[in-house]
């Protein structure tokens, strides 16, 4: 299985707007990163343990979720 690597930039901001923006781009990275995963290997156990690339992008999305509430 072909391994994804996200690299990651600190995030170093001097006010909230600049961080909402920061937080944005990595969102967009990230969405780039999972459409990369083949359709059919998305329900594939083995990206973290027994979870599927499909439940971690889910577990992840609800933390996001968690986040901005």
């Amino acid at each position: 299985m072909r391994q994804f690597v996200i690299p990651l930039t600190p995030i170093i901001s001097t006010s909230w707007e600049i961080l909402i923006e920061e937080l944005r781009n990595l969102q967009l990275q990230f969405i780039e990163v999972i459409q990369r995963i083949e359709k059919p290997k998305r329900n594939y156990p083995g990206a973290c343990g027994s979870w599927s690339p499909k439940r971690v992008i889910a577990d992840i999305t609800g933390w996001d979720k968690e986040v901005i509430q």
